[in-house]
């Protein structure tokens, strides 16, 4: 927060979709972008703590996604910005020569719930998205 050094701080958005924040304690942020988020956090600020609040908030890590099923490397990797299923696979070191390449899928958590998605080669991947290449029938 610019011109407020002691609320300036590092947080990690947990697993219930919460970060902790100096003065307003606890928000749920699952759900937002970055920019609503720092809308949230000047609103609830301006809300008797500080006039004008100006909140910044940089992402400096990602969380993991997965591929799983048909590739040669199997496994978690860091998230990057802009990734797409293709870029994800050639992570995972490409597909194996029985990967089916037209019934990649994509398991994702919608709130509570998890759904499975086919997806393209150029659809975009979300951080702790799982893709899941399956094998040829051919």
């Amino acid at each position: 927060m610019y011109g407020e050094d002691a609320l300036t701080t590092e947080t990690r958005v947990g697993g219930d979709g919460k970060i902790s924040v100096p003065l307003l304690g606890v928000l749920e942020v699952k759900g937002l972008t970055v920019k609503e988020t720092a809308d949230l956090i000047s609103k609830r600020l301006a809300d008797g703590f500080l006039k004008n609040p100006r909140v910044v908030i940089y992402i400096t890590k990602y969380r993991n996604f997965f591929v799983s099923g048909e590739v040669k490397n199997p496994g978690g990797y860091p998230y990057e910005e802009g990734l797409t299923v293709l870029k994800a696979v050639t992570l995972a070191g490409g597909l194996t020569n029985r990967a089916s390449e037209g019934r990649i899928k994509i398991k994702r958590l919608k709130g509570k719930v998890e759904e499975t998605i086919s997806v393209k080669l150029d659809d975009p991947v979300f951080p702790d998205d799982v893709i899941v290449v399956p094998e040829s029938f051919f």
